[in-house]
């Protein structure tokens, strides 16, 4: 299964590490577990959220040497970040920079220092984020604010080199935002987007207000500025951004009702992602969509529009895209027309296709637009066709799921942008370094025995034993992952707290750094 892309897609400055992870290696010998024992003292060591912000604050990082991306999973805790917070001031989790971890919080977001875990640069405001990140697996309410453990993508939207971060506030009439360089801190610059008619968070009839980057535009509404300077580029046709929503303004006269969708914040490296429509070949608009198309463009020319067929809907919703891979039927003619004939009941759109025998792949969007050489990666090493595919929030990874013929045990293939491979479960049992084994990686979380990083087929690679959570934490609560940024490879865990006496919930964001 495992095929070796013909490009990279570079997350920072420093190089993947190429076919590190295509090579078996020896599982290890033994279960690290790591005791680590936590210090906590009131002063410049911790990382102080305020309470209420003020005025605009910005503390900025001359430009410094970026260390590399680790591609081994360390056994010793280098440092240890436990911040606890209200829902007054949310974190919504921490990502990864160009230069190292960032956090993201109800106000604006700051970077951290991979050796250390200090504080290096900052930018708030005195107004809460807004959302402007889709997809969102956001808990927000109807007043668009963030929520204890969001995803940090509806509010921050990174770009797919890592290079620049896009927040979000409330402006008069519209939406202000603010890109900052996620090396140094410095606010490059600001836009203020005015929303149209029928356009804005809190409407129902909402138009397009959610911001889209690639590696070097901002697109919002129609226009296309640059993140180097924030310079008007272009604008984009209206007739090319449709209203959301139900239609019967389709892309084929034979199609009677489609859903437009927004395209997803993060595009490909190059390639803008402007729309998208999804509906049912076979005219059964009671169930889910089995097809949709997707409008792109190039970003040095986003009038030059083109539309991909055959794009499969992921298990809920619109098509899933990651760094501007997308998975498609291999050959969309064929699969039109075995869709147009009656379906069965009850299946998911992917697992329909492979009721039906249609073999899918994975597709580099950046290829179709001319950005990059072509590259598909096909999905048959799974015995049998891809029946569901996910992206794994908040990792970089594309899964696509199967059923074997010849067995009922589901097998998986995972499609790593950053480590320009695709893999099978199998493949990646025998790894132990990496950006597929790291980016893989799950976190579990047990009140009684702390919290493991395992492998996707469940192998425990190693275990947090004295881990610094609350007395009364909630181990089903919020999110664990393993993040992988320039300088370090950390465990991030964010989970709710609740006090027995009063019933009171506060929320607690850990950060183990290994080395």
């Amino acid at each position: 299964m495992s095929r070796k892309w013909s490009s990279s897609a570079s997350n920072s400055g420093s190089a993947p590490a190429r076919g590190s992870g295509a090579r078996r290696r020896a599982r290890p010998s033994r279960l690290a577990v790591i005791a680590t024992v936590l210090v906590l003292a009131v002063g410049a060591a911790a990382l102080v959220i305020a309470q209420r912000m003020h005025a605009s604050e910005s503390v900025q990082v001359p430009d410094a040497a970026v260390a590399p991306i680790p591609d081994v999973l360390g056994e010793e805790v280098a440092w240890q970040q436990v911040i606890r917070y209200d829902d007054r001031d949310a974190i919504t989790g921490v990502t990864a920079g160009a230069a190292g971890p960032i956090i993201v919080t109800t106000h604006g977001a700051s970077g951290l220092d991979s050796a250390t875990g200090e504080q290096t640069w900052s930018y708030t405001r005195p107004d809460s984020l807004v959302r402007i990140g889709n997809p969102c697996d956001s808990k927000t309410g109807l007043d668009g604010l963030p929520e204890p453990y969001d995803d940090a993508s509806c509010y921050a939207v990174l770009t797919p080199d890592r290079s620049r971060l896009v927040l979000g506030y409330d402006a008069d009439q519209g939406l202000l935002l603010v890109v900052l360089d996620t090396t140094t801190g410095e606010a490059v610059f600001e836009h203020t987007h005015t929303y149209g008619g029928g356009e804005g968070r809190n409407t129902g009839a909402r138009k397009r207000s959610y911001v889209h980057v690639t590696d070097r535009v901002l697109m919002v509404g129609e226009k296309v500025l640059s993140l180097d300077d924030g310079s008007p580029l272009a604008t984009v046709p209206t007739s090319a951004l449709p209203d959301v929503g139900l239609t019967n303004d389709c892309p084929r006269d034979d199609v009677e009702l489609c859903e437009r969708l927004e395209g997803p914040s993060s595009g490909g490296h190059a390639t803008l992602i402007l729309g998208l429509a999804c509906w049912r070949p076979d005219h059964d608009y009671d169930k889910n969509s089995t097809w949709c198309e997707v409008q792109i463009a190039p970003d040095d020319d986003p009038t030059a529009i083109q539309t991909v067929a055959g794009v499969v809907p992921a298990e809920y919703g619109g098509p899933e895209a990651i760094e501007g891979w997308i998975v498609r039927y291999a050959d969309p003619d064929a699969a039109y027309a075995e869709l147009s004939q009656s379906s069965r009941e009850g299946t998911e759109p992917a697992e329909e296709a492979a009721g039906r025998g249609l073999p899918l792949e994975a597709v580099d969007l950046d290829s179709v637009s001319g950005s990059r050489p072509a590259e598909t990666v096909p999905l048959d090493g799974l015995g049998g066709t891809v029946r569901s595919y996910r992206i794994r929030h908040p990792y970089r990874v594309l899964t696509a799921e199967g059923n074997p013929e010849e067995t009922e045990q589901a097998a998986e293939a995972y499609i790593v942008p950053s480590a320009d491979e695709a893999y099978t479960g199998e493949e990646l049992a025998g790894q132990t370094s990496g950006a597929a084994y790291l980016e893989t990686l799950n976190v579990h979380r047990s009140k009684d025995e702390g919290v493991s990083v395992v492998r996707p087929d469940g192998e425990v690679v190693l275990h947090l034993d004295d881990y610094p959570a609350a007395t009364d934490w909630l181990p089903t609560s919020g999110s664990g992952y393993v993040l992988r940024a320039p300088g370090v490879v950390a465990v991030v865990d964010q989970h709710a707290a609740v006090e027995q006496a009063t019933g009171d919930a506060s929320y607690e964001l850990i950060i183990t750094a290994l080395r």
